[in-house]
């Protein structure tokens, strides 16, 4: 929710109107309408009721951004899909909305950037660490997959485990795949070191 709040509060100033010398930029008083596109059925629900509180507390301290600018946050469901993600960014921008939250599903981020082209967009779930390289008004505010699968690899190693299973097929463990190689048996393998699960798997 903290993460949350910083990126509205900085897209605010980064919108804001006045000279080019920062000292000489100022608020101008108003909504800042922001546009979540979410799977409201999956873990999006989940990040979308935590940005909601965020904003909430965002509003009530001091009324808003430095007393003048409050922010106002609209979800569309993409329904779990490409095309529901695209209409739902296609709603909001209508709507208003000048930043847009990106939902999780990398193909529904993909959706959503191109949409939304002249739109800010903040992708709290950094699955596709290339997506700002195509899209460059798509801003990463997480920790990208594969530096994720390299920080795991690493812990991995340091705790001596060689030979490993993964369970999943997020992105975090395709590229974790890829940097242990071998380590991970083509055919699954019994005799394993270690499990890794996706956390969004299906029970085992």
């Amino acid at each position: 929710r903290l993460a949350t709040a910083a990126v509205l509060v900085a897209l605010a100033l980064a919108g804001c109107a006045g000279g080019e010398e920062e000292a000489e930029r100022e608020l101008t008083p108003g909504t800042l309408r922001v546009g979540y596109v979410a799977d409201l059925r999956g873990r999006d629900g989940e990040l979308y009721n935590g940005a909601r509180v965020a904003v909430e507390e965002l509003n009530a301290a001091n009324g808003g951004i430095d007393e003048k600018l409050r922010v106002e946050l609209v979800v569309a469901d993409s329904i779990g899909t490409s095309a529901g993600a695209a209409n739902a960014a296609r709603t909001l921008v209508r709507r208003g909305a000048r930043v847009l939250v990106l939902p999780c599903d990398p193909a529904e981020q993909q959706a959503v950037a191109r949409i939304a082209r002249r739109v800010l967009s903040v992708a709290t779930c950094n699955h596709d660490p290339a997506l700002w390289r195509r899209f460059p008004r798509a801003w990463p505010v997480g920790m990208g997959a594969n530096r994720q699968a390299a920080a795991l690899a690493d812990y991995l190693e340091d705790q001596g485990y060689r030979r490993l299973a993964l369970l999943g097929e997020s992105r975090v463990l395709h590229y974790l795949a890829r940097i242990l190689g071998e380590r991970v048996p083509a055919d699954g393998g019994a005799e394993v070191d270690a499990l890794v699960v996706d956390s969004t798997a299906a029970p085992v």
